[in-house]
């Protein structure tokens, strides 16, 4: 199955509250909604179970148990997840969810959204954290997104999200300057909150740092050859070097000039139209809302996968 969300409880596995997301899935909720109701609603209403791998030889029909190897599955479905090592330690969908019903009920932080990917080997939820960031005359809300995986793909994150108000396009935000991106817990560590709040320091001062770079980019000017430059550096492959005429007739690059050129949302605004903002934000979009085959891919690559990580890098070669 090509989509990324969750869809093995029979619906997909996506909670939020407001307008409906811009992947267009998943159940709405009212924002008084608790968080029993956030995680049955959200599809994550079940435990990460594990079992030592069990193996038959040929010619034997008694079972062979590999005790240092467990499969991990889930508690309502019992399909398998992933085989992990007997160490690996898991961060239970309600452990996710209880990190949130501590930092609504003891801040202004509001629930935005929940769910899962990959038939639940990935798992997030996302919250509101501040009232939305002036860029001029463009507005950018803040949240915390927290997840973690029962694949080995990756650790427990807990991250600092800008979100474009106009049209939803993300983007991570460093959590201090010259510091690190994101909170990672190793699945070889416990888990613990009080790790995942001292790490992210939960409040606007990061945001506040974000928008003052954000409003130095939508106060520079970027004309046609400046998009020009910058897309040939940010599109280069990781490996070795192509010429930019192979780039230039590429789709990505064709899509960015475009929404650069006026296609994308919010494109006459003054923090926008021909200015570095602008440009960071045309390659937003078309991560968010373009590139892929449908929505939910681009809210796992836009997150989770390469597309987060073009959308960090294109931040930090404007801003250089």
């Amino acid at each position: 199955m090509a989509h990324m969300i969750d869809e093995t409880a029979g619906f997909p596995a996506i909670a939020y509250v407001g307008d409906t997301p811009w992947h267009g899935l998943g159940q709405k909720l009212t924002p008084d909604a608790d968080i029993i109701t956030w995680t049955k609603s959200a599809g994550l209403d079940w435990n990460a179970e594990r079992t030592p791998v069990e193996y038959t030889l040929p010619g034997d029909d008694i079972p062979q148990f590999m005790d240092s190897r467990h499969v991990l599955y889930r508690s309502d479905t019992k399909a398998a997840l992933s085989i992990v090592s007997d160490s690996y330690k898991l961060v239970q969908p309600a452990q996710i969810m209880d990190f949130f019903r501590e930092l609504t009920e003891q801040s202004d932080a509001t629930m935005e959204t929940a769910g899962s990917l990959h038939s639940g080997r990935v798992i997030w939820a996302l919250a509101r954290v501040g009232e939305n960031l002036a860029i001029k005359d463009d507005l950018v809300a803040p949240y915390i997104l927290l997840s973690t995986s029962y694949d080995q793909t990756s650790p427990t994150i807990a991250k600092l999200v800008a979100t474009r108000v106009v049209c939803n396009n993300t983007i991570q935000v460093a959590m201090r300057e010259g510091g690190d991106r994101q909170v990672r817990i190793p699945h070889s560590t416990d888990f613990r909150t009080t790790d995942i709040r001292a790490g992210l320091d939960i409040s606007l001062s990061e945001f506040e740092a974000f928008r003052q770079k954000a409003l130095k980019l939508a106060d520079k000017p970027f004309t046609q050859s400046d998009m020009d430059k910058y897309l040939i550096t940010l599109l280069q492959p990781t490996e070795g070097e192509v010429d930019g005429d192979v780039i230039r007739k590429s789709k990505a690059y064709g899509k960015i000039i475009d929404l650069f050129n006026g296609g994308q949302l919010g494109a006459e605004q003054d923090a926008s139209k021909g200015t570095a903002w602008g440009a960071l934000n045309s390659v937003t979009q078309f991560i968010d809302h373009v590139k892929g085959n449908n929505q939910s891919n681009r809210l796992s690559e836009a997150w989770f996968g390469g597309g987060m990580n073009l959308k960090t890098r294109a931040l930090e070669l404007l801003a250089a």
